[in-house]
């Protein structure tokens, strides 16, 4: 019995000192009190790659013009009338009405004698069409011919009351005097740019006439842009440097 007592401590010790052998030769492994590297998984999920920023996406607008665009070359017509000795030209998509014609406002500025006959009457009236302007809030244009057959005097005839007169102007050797006029009636504005000329004993009237929607009142589909007044008014005034009187 005392000798395996002695034998037993031995043989630990041996083997105690084996161990500590091989944990000295152990090759350098991963700390694994430190975080391992990140890879394209995680947990068996594939890591999408890194993408780019998408631009962000305008959002649809509808531009309209500022203004609406001239310069529209035509052929042209005259339009004459003998008994009054008239003739002036204007673009061929224009329309000529006759004086009964009440599709448009066709009227002048003539004082009317106290008997309420004022010897005035309408010539004729020429109209640009509306479609030449489309999503824009023009409603009419067109210029009306008069005539004055009580006013022979040059003086009198060029200074016919309107509400604002802005001078005189020369077209084909005619004198006219200039004058404005303006409006809002029914949620539609009225612009005008009357003239007066004397030939033969008689008063002439021009007068240029353009009407358009008040924007802010427009009820149907879509935006309109607004005209320029005064733009349209010089396109009408065609009428103007063409007209001439007849022998």
């Amino acid at each position: 019995m005392k000798t395996i007592l002695l034998v037993l401590p031995v043989a630990i010790l041996l083997v105690g000192a084996g161990c500590d052998a091989g944990s000295t030769s152990r090759p350098n492994t991963v700390d694994q009190t430190q975080p391992a590297p990140q890879s394209q998984t995680t947990q068996g999920k594939q890591q999408p790659e890194p993408q780019p920023p998408l631009a962000p996406v305008p959002t649809p607008t509808q531009t309209l013009p500022n203004s609406i665009p001239t310069g529209r070359t035509q052929t042209s017509r005259t339009y004459t009338n003998p008994s009054y000795g008239i003739r002036f030209s204007y673009p061929s998509t224009w329309q000529i009405h006759d004086a009964a014609d009440t599709s448009i406002m066709q009227y002048y500025h003539f004082p009317q004698k106290a008997t309420g006959l004022d010897n005035s009457l309408v010539i004729t009236s020429v109209s640009m069409p509306t479609s030449a302007y489309p999503h824009s809030n023009l409603s009419k244009a067109y210029a009306t011919i008069a005539v004055n057959n009580g006013i022979d005097d040059l003086g009198v005839c060029l200074q016919i009351p309107v509400r604002q007169t802005t001078g005189t102007v020369t077209f084909n050797n005619i004198i006219y005097s200039i004058a404005t006029d303006s409006g809002v009636s029914a949620g539609t504005s009225q612009t005008s740019r009357i003239y007066h000329a004397s030939f033969k004993g008689r008063c002439y009237e021009i007068n240029l006439n353009v009407f358009t929607i008040e924007v802010s009142n427009y009820q149907g589909p879509g935006q309109l842009a607004a005209i320029d007044e005064q733009q349209l008014l010089s396109e009408l005034e065609v009428v103007v440097k063409s007209f001439t009187f007849g022998s």
